[in-house]
C-alpha cells in the first residue's frame, strides 16, 4: 500500500510521492511515447498527484505543453478523474528564458489558458508560481481568490514563498499548499519558518526537487 498524506484542509488523500512533470516538457524532453509511459507507470503504481505549470515548455510559443501532455496521457489511460493535477501561473518564457509576471491580468490569462490546455471546467489546485517583486503578493493572491469565486479554480497554492508571504496570502484567502525547494542539500524550509507556518495553518508542504 502506498504511503498517503492528507492534502491540506481537505479530506483528500494523495500518495506521498507525486510526479513532478516538468522534465517531460523542457528543452531536451523525451518523445511523447516515453513521456506517456512515465505518466502511465506512475498512475498504474498508485500515483494520484501530478504537478505541472503552464511554463513547463520550451519557450513562450510552447506554453501549455506540459498540461496538454498530461491531459492527453490521462485520457488515453481513461483516468481523468482519479488523478489530481496541480498547475501554476505567474511566469513567462520569452525566448526560452524565465521571467516572473504575477500581475492580476497575466494570472487571469494564464488560468484561462490552463483551463483550455487541461480541458477542465475548474482547476483543482492553482498555484502562484512565484511572488513578483513588482506586484504586491496580496494583489496576485487577490486575483486567484477572484478566480476561485468564479469557479475557475477550486483551491489556491503558493510556490517559492517565504513564511511572511504565506501569512500575507492567508489574509486574503485560504491556502491549500506551499511548494518550495527542499532536499538533503537544501533544508532551508525547515529553518526559515516556512514548514512551521504550514503546520500551524494546516497547509500541505510540497517539496520540489526532493532528490536534489
Amino acid at each position: 500500500m502506498p504511503i498517503t498524506r492528507q492534502l491540506g484542509y481537505t479530506v483528500i488523500q494523495v500518495n506521498a510521492i507525486g510526479l513532478g512533470a516538468m522534465p517531460l516538457s523542457l528543452e531536451g524532453r523525451p518523445d511523447e511515447k516515453t513521456a506517456f509511459n512515465v505518466i502511465k507507470t506512475f498512475v498504474e503504481n498508485g500515483g494520484n498527484f501530478i504537478d505541472s505549470a503552464n511554463v513547463y515548455c520550451v519557450d513562450d510559443a510552447d506554453v501549455g505543453h506540459n498540461e496538454r501532455l498530461i491531459n492527453k496521457a490521462l485520457n488515453q489511460l481513461n483516468n481523468t478523474h482519479d488523478v489530481i493535477i496541480a498547475t501554476k501561473g505567474g511566469l513567462r518564457r520569452p525566448q526560452g528564458g524565465w521571467t516572473i509576471d504575477a500581475s492580476p491580468d497575466w494570472l487571469r490569462q494564464s488560468c484561462e489558458k490552463s483551463l483550455q490546455d487541461l480541458d477542465v471546467d475548474r482547476i483543482f489546485l492553482y498555484q502562484l508560481h512565484a511572488p513578483d517583486p513588482n506586484v504586491p503578493i496580496i494583489e496576485s493572491v487577490g486575483e486567484l481568490a477572484r478566480l476561485k469565486e468564479e469557479g475557475k479554480i477550486q483551491h489556491i497554492g503558493l510556490s517559492n514563498v517565504s513564511a511572511y508571504q504565506i501569512e500575507l496570502a492567508l489574509s486574503i484567502a485560504p491556502i491549500l499548499s506551499v511548494q518550495n525547494k527542499c532536499h538533503l542539500f537544501n533544508t532551508e524550509a525547515f529553518t526559515d519558518g516556512v514548514i512551521e507556518c504550514c503546520v500551524q495553518n494546516n497547509i500541505s508542504f510540497i517539496a520540489h526537487s526532493p532528490v536534489g
